[in-house]
Protein backbone atom coordinates (compact mmCIF):
# COMPACT_ATOMS: atom_id res chain seq x y z
CA UNK A 1 0.00 0.00 0.00
CA UNK A 2 1.37 3.89 -1.09
CA UNK A 3 1.34 6.38 1.56
CA UNK A 4 -0.97 8.43 -0.55
CA UNK A 5 -3.39 5.37 -0.76
CA UNK A 6 -3.08 5.07 3.19
CA UNK A 7 -3.59 8.92 3.15
CA UNK A 8 -7.01 8.27 1.07
CA UNK A 9 -8.27 5.91 3.23
CA UNK A 10 -11.43 6.45 6.02
CA UNK A 11 -9.01 6.61 9.21
CA UNK A 12 -11.95 7.48 11.52
CA UNK A 13 -13.37 5.08 14.42
CA UNK A 14 -15.36 2.26 13.02
CA UNK A 15 -18.98 2.80 15.36
CA UNK A 16 -21.10 -0.42 15.29
CA UNK A 17 -24.54 0.00 13.86
CA UNK A 18 -26.39 -0.65 16.57
CA UNK A 19 -25.77 1.74 19.71
CA UNK A 20 -28.19 0.42 22.17
CA UNK A 21 -25.83 -1.98 24.48
CA UNK A 22 -26.26 -0.71 27.83
CA UNK A 23 -23.23 1.16 29.17
CA UNK A 24 -22.46 1.08 32.97
CA UNK A 25 -19.75 3.19 34.00
CA UNK A 26 -17.97 2.57 37.48
CA UNK A 27 -16.51 6.18 38.48
CA UNK A 28 -18.27 9.63 38.28
CA UNK A 29 -15.25 11.81 38.71
CA UNK A 30 -13.63 14.65 36.27
CA UNK A 31 -12.84 12.09 33.51
CA UNK A 32 -16.86 10.79 33.40
CA UNK A 33 -18.09 13.89 32.89
CA UNK A 34 -15.53 15.95 30.62
CA UNK A 35 -14.85 13.18 28.11
CA UNK A 36 -17.03 9.90 28.53
CA UNK A 37 -20.58 11.08 29.25
CA UNK A 38 -20.06 13.75 26.66
CA UNK A 39 -18.46 11.71 24.52
CA UNK A 40 -20.96 9.01 24.87
CA UNK A 41 -23.77 11.62 24.20
CA UNK A 42 -22.25 12.56 20.90
CA UNK A 43 -22.28 9.15 19.50
CA UNK A 44 -25.54 8.29 20.60
CA UNK A 45 -24.66 5.58 23.02
CA UNK A 46 -27.03 4.23 25.87
CA UNK A 47 -25.52 4.76 29.24
CA UNK A 48 -27.79 2.84 31.85
CA UNK A 49 -25.94 3.24 35.12
CA UNK A 50 -23.26 4.76 36.73
CA UNK A 51 -21.51 3.76 40.40
CA UNK A 52 -19.50 5.14 42.22
CA UNK A 53 -18.49 4.63 46.14
CA UNK A 54 -19.58 8.35 46.68
CA UNK A 55 -22.94 7.77 45.93
CA UNK A 56 -23.83 11.25 45.93
CA UNK A 57 -21.28 11.86 43.29
CA UNK A 58 -22.79 8.76 41.57
CA UNK A 59 -26.72 10.89 41.74
CA UNK A 60 -25.11 14.12 40.73
CA UNK A 61 -23.81 12.56 37.55
CA UNK A 62 -26.51 10.44 36.85
CA UNK A 63 -29.19 13.47 37.05
CA UNK A 64 -26.55 16.10 35.37
CA UNK A 65 -26.03 13.29 32.08
CA UNK A 66 -29.71 12.19 32.69
CA UNK A 67 -28.57 8.16 33.59
CA UNK A 68 -31.15 6.33 34.76
CA UNK A 69 -29.69 4.55 37.91
CA UNK A 70 -27.10 5.75 40.52
CA UNK A 71 -25.29 3.24 42.43
CA UNK A 72 -22.55 3.07 45.42
CA UNK A 73 -21.06 0.15 44.37
CA UNK A 74 -19.89 -2.34 41.45
CA UNK A 75 -21.82 -5.17 43.03
CA UNK A 76 -24.98 -3.07 42.89
CA UNK A 77 -24.21 -2.09 39.08
CA UNK A 78 -23.31 -5.41 37.79
CA UNK A 79 -27.04 -6.54 39.14
CA UNK A 80 -28.71 -4.58 36.65
CA UNK A 81 -29.49 -6.60 33.94
CA UNK A 82 -29.85 -3.72 31.45
CA UNK A 83 -25.56 -3.60 31.79
CA UNK A 84 -24.01 -4.99 29.31
CA UNK A 85 -20.77 -3.39 29.38
CA UNK A 86 -18.82 -2.30 32.29
CA UNK A 87 -16.64 1.74 31.54
CA UNK A 88 -14.32 1.16 34.14
CA UNK A 89 -12.78 5.12 34.86
CA UNK A 90 -10.71 4.33 38.25
CA UNK A 91 -7.43 4.68 39.15
CA UNK A 92 -5.26 1.36 38.05
CA UNK A 93 -4.39 0.04 41.63
CA UNK A 94 -8.85 -0.63 41.77
CA UNK A 95 -9.00 -1.64 37.72
CA UNK A 96 -8.11 -5.29 38.52
CA UNK A 97 -10.89 -5.85 40.72
CA UNK A 98 -13.48 -4.64 39.08
CA UNK A 99 -12.53 -5.86 35.61
CA UNK A 100 -12.42 -9.06 37.33
CA UNK A 101 -16.10 -8.99 38.41
CA UNK A 102 -17.10 -7.46 35.57
CA UNK A 103 -15.90 -11.04 33.38
CA UNK A 104 -17.60 -12.97 36.02
CA UNK A 105 -20.70 -11.10 35.39
CA UNK A 106 -20.53 -12.12 31.87
CA UNK A 107 -20.24 -8.48 31.49
CA UNK A 108 -17.64 -6.77 28.37
CA UNK A 109 -15.59 -4.56 29.60
CA UNK A 110 -13.63 -0.85 28.65
CA UNK A 111 -10.35 -0.81 30.85
CA UNK A 112 -8.12 2.23 31.28
CA UNK A 113 -4.22 3.09 30.44
CA UNK A 114 -2.56 1.72 32.32
CA UNK A 115 -4.23 -1.67 32.51
CA UNK A 116 -2.24 -2.70 35.71
CA UNK A 117 1.01 -1.32 37.38
CA UNK A 118 2.73 -4.33 36.20
CA UNK A 119 2.99 -6.59 33.50
CA UNK A 120 1.74 -9.68 35.31
CA UNK A 121 -1.58 -8.18 36.26
CA UNK A 122 -2.55 -7.24 32.70
CA UNK A 123 -1.59 -10.30 31.32
CA UNK A 124 -3.61 -12.09 34.30
CA UNK A 125 -6.59 -9.59 33.05
CA UNK A 126 -6.43 -10.35 29.38
CA UNK A 127 -6.62 -14.02 30.18
CA UNK A 128 -10.00 -14.01 32.55
CA UNK A 129 -11.34 -11.98 29.63
CA UNK A 130 -10.62 -14.61 27.05
CA UNK A 131 -11.96 -17.73 29.90
CA UNK A 132 -15.34 -16.05 30.66
CA UNK A 133 -15.40 -15.24 26.47
CA UNK A 134 -15.96 -11.51 27.08
CA UNK A 135 -14.09 -8.48 25.30
CA UNK A 136 -11.53 -6.05 27.53
CA UNK A 137 -10.57 -3.16 25.41
CA UNK A 138 -7.99 -0.61 27.14
CA UNK A 139 -8.60 3.07 26.17
CA UNK A 140 -5.97 4.49 24.95
CA UNK A 141 -5.26 8.34 24.71
CA UNK A 142 -6.06 9.16 20.89
CA UNK A 143 -6.32 5.80 19.45
CA UNK A 144 -8.83 6.82 16.52
CA UNK A 145 -7.59 10.05 15.74
CA UNK A 146 -6.96 10.47 12.14
CA UNK A 147 -3.06 11.23 13.02
CA UNK A 148 -2.52 7.85 15.18
CA UNK A 149 -4.47 5.64 12.58
CA UNK A 150 -2.67 6.79 10.25
CA UNK A 151 0.55 5.96 11.76
CA UNK A 152 -0.69 2.62 12.64
CA UNK A 153 -1.40 2.19 9.10
CA UNK A 154 1.69 3.17 7.90
CA UNK A 155 3.51 0.93 10.81
CA UNK A 156 1.56 -2.20 9.29
CA UNK A 157 2.35 -1.87 5.78
CA UNK A 158 5.78 -1.85 6.58
CA UNK A 159 6.95 2.02 5.94
CA UNK A 160 9.08 2.03 9.00
CA UNK A 161 10.51 -1.31 9.01
CA UNK A 162 10.78 -3.48 13.00
CA UNK A 163 10.01 -1.17 15.44
CA UNK A 164 11.85 -1.59 18.55
CA UNK A 165 10.80 1.13 20.58
CA UNK A 166 8.26 4.62 20.61
CA UNK A 167 7.66 7.52 22.33
CA UNK A 168 3.91 8.83 22.66
CA UNK A 169 3.77 12.29 23.59
CA UNK A 170 0.78 14.32 23.96
CA UNK A 171 0.57 17.86 24.19
CA UNK A 172 -3.30 18.91 25.93
CA UNK A 173 -3.68 22.95 26.87
CA UNK A 174 -6.18 22.95 29.77
CA UNK A 175 -7.87 25.82 30.98
CA UNK A 176 -6.77 25.91 34.28
CA UNK A 177 -3.25 24.55 35.05
CA UNK A 178 -2.56 21.53 36.77
CA UNK A 179 1.18 21.37 38.71
CA UNK A 180 2.07 18.74 40.63
CA UNK A 181 5.77 17.34 42.07
CA UNK A 182 7.68 14.70 41.83
CA UNK A 183 9.01 13.76 45.52
CA UNK A 184 12.26 11.77 44.69
CA UNK A 185 14.53 11.20 47.84
CA UNK A 186 12.81 13.54 50.04
CA UNK A 187 13.39 16.67 47.25
CA UNK A 188 10.44 18.14 45.33
CA UNK A 189 10.77 18.54 41.29
CA UNK A 190 8.36 20.74 39.24
CA UNK A 191 7.54 19.90 35.77
CA UNK A 192 8.48 22.15 32.80
CA UNK A 193 5.97 21.99 30.79
CA UNK A 194 2.54 23.73 30.46
CA UNK A 195 0.73 21.09 31.79
CA UNK A 196 -0.15 17.73 31.34
CA UNK A 197 0.78 15.92 34.38
CA UNK A 198 -2.59 14.49 34.06
CA UNK A 199 -2.08 10.84 32.17
CA UNK A 200 1.15 10.71 34.84
CA UNK A 201 -0.60 11.22 38.02
CA UNK A 202 -3.36 8.62 36.98
CA UNK A 203 -1.03 6.31 36.87
CA UNK A 204 1.67 6.84 39.75
CA UNK A 205 -0.19 8.52 42.29
CA UNK A 206 2.15 7.75 44.91
CA UNK A 207 4.18 9.77 45.15
CA UNK A 208 2.57 12.62 43.25
CA UNK A 209 -0.34 14.69 44.77
CA UNK A 210 -2.71 16.43 42.12
CA UNK A 211 -2.43 19.90 42.28
CA UNK A 212 -6.12 21.90 43.74
CA UNK A 213 -7.80 24.51 42.27
CA UNK A 214 -8.54 27.08 45.27
CA UNK A 215 -8.71 30.31 43.86
CA UNK A 216 -10.77 31.91 41.54
CA UNK A 217 -8.24 33.30 39.81
CA UNK A 218 -6.84 30.52 37.94
CA UNK A 219 -4.52 29.66 40.43
CA UNK A 220 -3.21 26.11 41.38
CA UNK A 221 -1.80 25.32 44.51
CA UNK A 222 0.49 22.21 44.60
CA UNK A 223 1.96 20.72 47.72
CA UNK A 224 4.95 18.53 47.29
CA UNK A 225 3.76 14.66 48.80
CA UNK A 226 6.69 14.27 51.21
CA UNK A 227 8.23 17.69 51.72
CA UNK A 228 4.67 19.53 53.00
CA UNK A 229 5.94 23.04 51.43
CA UNK A 230 3.46 24.68 49.23
CA UNK A 231 3.98 26.11 45.97
CA UNK A 232 1.80 28.31 43.70
CA UNK A 233 1.99 28.25 40.13
CA UNK A 234 -0.24 31.22 37.59
CA UNK A 235 -1.59 29.85 33.96
CA UNK A 236 0.62 29.44 31.33
CA UNK A 237 4.04 30.23 34.03
CA UNK A 238 6.01 27.03 34.77
CA UNK A 239 7.54 27.00 38.52
CA UNK A 240 10.62 25.56 39.45
CA UNK A 241 10.70 25.07 42.94
CA UNK A 242 13.61 23.42 45.62
CA UNK A 243 13.65 21.70 48.83
CA UNK A 244 14.85 24.42 51.13
CA UNK A 245 13.79 27.51 49.16
CA UNK A 246 10.18 27.44 50.80
CA UNK A 247 10.43 31.02 51.88
CA UNK A 248 11.70 32.47 48.76
CA UNK A 249 9.07 34.08 46.09
CA UNK A 250 8.65 31.14 43.24
CA UNK A 251 10.68 31.71 40.13
CA UNK A 252 8.22 31.81 37.04
CA UNK A 253 9.17 31.39 33.72
CA UNK A 254 7.40 32.64 30.43
CA UNK A 255 6.84 29.83 28.14
CA UNK A 256 9.92 30.84 25.57
CA UNK A 257 12.75 31.07 28.99
CA UNK A 258 11.42 27.79 30.41
CA UNK A 259 12.35 25.88 26.61
CA UNK A 260 15.88 27.63 26.64
CA UNK A 261 16.52 26.00 30.25
CA UNK A 262 18.26 23.03 31.40
CA UNK A 263 16.11 20.04 32.80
Amino acid sequence: MTIDEILELDKGPKLPESRERGIGIVGAGAIVNAGHLPSYRKAGFNVVAIADTNLEAAQETAREWGVPAAYRSVDELLEDSKVEVVDIAVTPNAQFQIASKAFEAGRHALCQKPLAETLEPAIELVQRAERAGVRMAVNQQMRWEGVVRTAKLLIDAGWYGELIGGLFDVNIMEHHDRLAHVAVDGRARAARVPLPLGPLLRQHPPPLRRARERRRDDRARARPARTGRVADVHRRRVLRHVEGRSRRRPQQLGPRAARGRPH
